[in-house]
């Protein structure tokens, strides 16, 4: 019975495994072309390195959990929704400020 049990468990961590390795490849391959689009369309290199920078902040991730110990589960959570509206806002008044922003659909492949 332990044999069929750790049989089937090292399956199911696989299939996990994998479908993990799919998830994160697809997710680094769209961070890198969204630089390469950034870039293309700019020509800035600033943005360019900042789309890269706000890329990299789940680097953050070990502050993060000292802060969050320090100052509390609520406390974080709350700080969290606040600056979720904040960049909300803020996505907001650049697509009104730059109309191509908004113009995006027009630029993209008939297929999506």
């Amino acid at each position: 019975m332990t044999q069929l049990y750790k049989n089937i468990s090292m399956r199911t961590f696989l299939v996990v495994w994998f479908g993990q390795l799919i998830s994160l490849t697809g997710s680094k391959l769209t961070n890198f072309a969204l630089g390469v689009w950034v870039y293309q369309n700019t020509g800035s290199v600033t943005q360019f390195a900042l789309i890269f920078i706000f890329i990299s902040f789940p680097l953050i991730r070990p502050l993060a959990k000292v802060l969050i110990k320090r100052l509390g589960k609520t406390f974080a959570r709350g700080l969290m929704f606040i600056l979720l509206g904040l960049s909300s806002i803020i996505v907001t008044m650049a697509a009104y400020k730059y109309p191509r922003l908004r113009r995006l659909e027009d630029e993209l492949p008939d297929a999506i």
